[in-house]
């Protein structure tokens, strides 16, 4: 099971809020193989991008390690 990072746009409707819980469900709802079943959500503010616009995954993977 994978593990994703989301950073989430503005919502339309007011007071409306989304958890990282209620995402995971809601995927793994929809995703029929189990491999493609989701283990955790993290929600991000921003992705950490690079100089040339390249997303840093290295960085990401850091701030999941460190909050576990």
């Amino acid at each position: 099971m994978g593990v994703i990072s989301i950073v989430l746009q503005p919502m339309v409707r007011e007071g409306e809020t989304i958890s990282a819980d209620d995402l995971k469900a809601w995927v793994n709802e929809r995703v029929s193989a189990r491999y493609q079943k989701i283990s955790d959500v993290v929600i991000m503010d921003a992705f950490p991008r690079s100089v040339a616009g390249k997303t840093l995954r290295r960085i990401m993977q850091q701030h999941y390690t460190e909050g576990e």
